[in-house]
């Protein structure tokens, strides 16, 4: 079976999550989390296939490090 890269943002797939506390997810398949740790799922369903469904889990986590570098870019 072969597969072929999906474009996305595609009106052909709506995205989803169950757990809205924990994040958000756009049209385009991004999760955005939210100031809540857990798990929260994500489920892609295809508008053209009937039964045509994905789900996965996300565990939003808090981070233990922000790494930021400032960079002179006036140069």
């Amino acid at each position: 079976m072969t597969f072929s890269p999906i474009k996305i943002p595609n009106r052909q797939y709506k995205w989803s999550t169950e757990d809205s506390d924990k994040g958000d997810i756009g049209e385009d398949g991004v999760f955005i989390s939210k100031d809540k740790e857990g798990y929260s799922s994500v489920i892609v369903v295809d508008q053209n296939i009937a039964n045509n469904t994905a789900e996965s889990s996300i565990k939003v986590v808090f981070p233990a490090l922000l790494d930021v570098e400032i960079s002179d870019i006036t140069k």
